[in-house]
Formats: structure tokens, sequence, C-alpha cells
């Protein structure tokens, strides 16, 4: 549901690297602040008739003089409100298509046609042969399992 919204002060509300920046700033540079949250609280978007809402509305509005958030830079955004450079950045995002149906149990095998794969099986037994060839060729105990007499005997 929508929560309701007093005007009561709630000591402590928010925690986080954020408000212990925003505290160390406080401290530093000689400043008061007080933490609200947008009405409609959304980060901030142009909509049709070409008016912000959210944060950035709020920015525009001067109802704040600034906002530390973990908001994503967008060029759009950019051009209505100045951003800082981000001192913290984890824009990890993986975009894929939405797929109707199963995913086929041989999707793996699809980045390569079936001479490929051939040629790779083919590599990969010559290649582990050779490996152990020499391996067991250069092992004390490996060619001739340690029965080869001593030298200097």
């Amino acid at each position: 549901g929508k929560r309701e919204f007093t005007n009561e002060t709630i000591p402590r509300c928010c925690v986080g690297l954020s408000i212990d920046l925003l505290r160390i700033l406080s401290e530093r540079i000689g400043f008061d602040f007080e933490l609200f949250e947008v009405e409609d609280h959304i980060w901030g978007s142009r909509q049709t008739n070409g008016e912000w809402n959210g944060l950035v509305r709020s920015i525009l509005d001067d109802k704040a003089d600034f906002i530390m958030t973990s908001m994503k830079i967008t060029p759009e955004r950019s051009k209505a409100v100045d951003f800082t450079v981000p001192f913290l950045e984890t824009g990890i995002t993986i975009i894929v298509a939405i797929r109707e149906g199963a995913v086929s149990p041989t999707a793996f095998l699809e980045p390569y046609d079936y001479p490929a794969w051939c040629l790779i099986l083919v590599f990969s037994v010559h290649a582990t042969g050779a490996s152990i060839f020499i391996f067991e060729w250069l092992s004390p105990f490996g060619l001739h399992q340690g029965k080869t007499p001593i030298r200097g005997n």
C-alpha cells in the first residue's frame, strides 16, 4: 500500500554509506541538513508534457538543495540537473531479450558448427595424449614405474 506522510521527525531514519558521507561533509563544511522522501517515490523522469517528476522535480522546484542517492546518470537528466562525479559506481547491469519457451539443452554448442567441434575434439585428444606422454617420459617414476636400475650401481 501507499505510505502515509506525516510531518514528524524520525531520529536516525536512514543509515548507510551516503548518510555517513553526508554527516562527515556536514561536520567538515559546516551545514545542517534535513532528510525527506519525495512524495511520489520516483527517481525522476521526464513526462510527456515535458515536466519532471520525483527527485529531479524536487531539485528544480527548490524543495531540496541537493540529492545524495544512487541515481543513474542519464543524458536526459544531465540536461535538467548537474551531477557530481560519482563517488561510488556499481553500474553492474545485465540486459537480455525476453525469450519465450525453453532454452535448448544443446544451446551451449551453438557458437561453433559441427566441423569446428570435431577439430576441437581431435586437438583436445591429441594435446592430452602428448601431455601425458611428456609427463610420463620426464617423471622419474612414470615410464618404468621406478623399476629402472639406479645409476652408479
